[in-house]
């Protein structure tokens, strides 16, 4: 069983800010470790076409058949929106799914960390209760979604000088994010053929601890808990313990697996 691992990035933010985590996860053992962009992460406006969740997810399902066909066993770290986006793009790409098709590799394992987990038929904004925090803005003239304070809101557990250092490197959220709506959830899998684990960050200034254990209880009863004591961005302020974190995870997904064949 290769391993491999998929970074699905959170809004406003680029693989960048996920190429700590990656370097660590290489050197946790993994042999892949995917981090594409997003196009709902706009670098220049005008927000192009396909910045919807529809474009993420065909950018996602494209990097899951191009790993699942090299017969790696795939474990997905999710952050933030892309709780919702991963959730949207695994279908027919789990290992149990893929191995009963007669294909190779496969999702063993997703990692959400700090991440919005939603109901199927549901969109990321209907999580505020149909109203827009004050700490949130939408633009609909340019089609974009604005938060108000990066620092607290990303970097709170780093020095000023850092914060500063990754919040210049965010770029425009397409409002697609905030309104289109989740089509295709793995839930009903937990515990029957894929695993999940929610990695809550104990700092978070805006999803709050709380916030984050409420919405992993969505992943049903066979979840795993996991917790670190940093903010909202931990792949920043500490990418190398969200990487053991990953790790663990595949390794407890192949020892299940293997313990099932033998």
């Amino acid at each position: 069983m290769e391993p491999a691992a998929l970074i699905v990035s959170g809004s406003w933010h680029l693989p960048i800010h996920y190429a700590g985590l990656a370097n660590s996860l290489h050197k946790a053992g993994f042999r892949d470790v995917r981090n594409p962009k997003l196009p709902t992460a706009v670098e220049k406006l005008p927000v192009p076409a396909e910045a919807i969740i529809e474009g993420d997810t065909k950018v996602i399902r494209a990097e899951l058949a191009s790993l699942a066909d090299a017969a790696h066993s795939i474990t997905i770290f999710c952050h933030s929106y892309g709780g919702v986006l991963a959730s949207n793009s695994v279908d027919g790409f789990l290992w149990a799914q893929r191995k009963a098709a007669g294909k190779p590799g496969g999702v063993v394992h997703i990692v959400y960390m700090a991440a919005f987990i939603i109901p199927v038929g549901t969109a990321l904004g209907d999580s505020f209760g149909g109203k827009i925090p004050e700490w949130l803005r939408v633009d609909e003239k340019d089609g974009t979604l604005h938060i108000s304070d990066h620092r607290m809101s990303f970097y709170n557990d780093l020095d000023d000088a850092e914060a500063q250092k990754w919040a210049g490197k965010c770029v425009h959220c397409s409002l697609h994010c905030f309104q289109d709506k989740l089509t295709s959830a793995p839930y009903e899998y937990i515990g029957k053929g894929l695993d999940a684990t929610y990695l809550v960050c104990k700092q978070d200034y805006r999803l709050i601890e709380p916030i984050q254990e409420a919405m992993a209880t969505l992943l049903g009863e066979d979840r795993k808990m996991e917790y670190i004591d940093v903010g909202h961005c931990a792949m920043v302020g500490a990418p190398e313990e969200v990487a053991s974190v990953v790790w663990r995870a595949w390794e407890s997904s192949k020892s299940r697996l293997e313990g099932s064949s033998a």
